[in-house]
């Protein structure tokens, strides 16, 4: 007969490849890094802060102030499309609902 206890599960033993780990958190800190030079430079662009800094770093990503603003007016308006369609659906949805349940009682 088989006695009740505690099960036991097999545990995995494993090691880190050192270099691999090195070489995946390195990556990750360039394009971290990456990250925050673009929201930097896009934030000074919507703020219209031109510095020397901010002028050679959009020179060598090559794009203008005035693009960035363009692309900043489009994800805008996009969200406001998406905004007011979720607002509409979810009214239409909660008072759909809402005829259901009176016409049930």
């Amino acid at each position: 007969m088989v006695k009740s206890g505690q099960r036991e599960y097999p545990v995995v033993k494993s090691k880190l490849n050192i270099l691999r780990e090195t070489i995946l958190f390195i990556c990750s800190l360039i394009l971290w890094a990456y990250c925050m030079i673009v929201f930097v430079i896009f934030g000074a662009a919507l703020l219209g802060i031109e510095t020397h800094l901010m002028q050679l770093i959009r020179t060598i990503l090559n794009v203008e102030r005035s693009e960035l603003q363009n692309l900043f007016k489009m994800l805008f308006s996009g969200l406001c499309i998406i905004t007011a369609y979720m607002l509409f659906a979810y009214t239409y949805h909660s008072v759909k609902r809402r005829g259901k349940s009176v016409e049930n009682h």
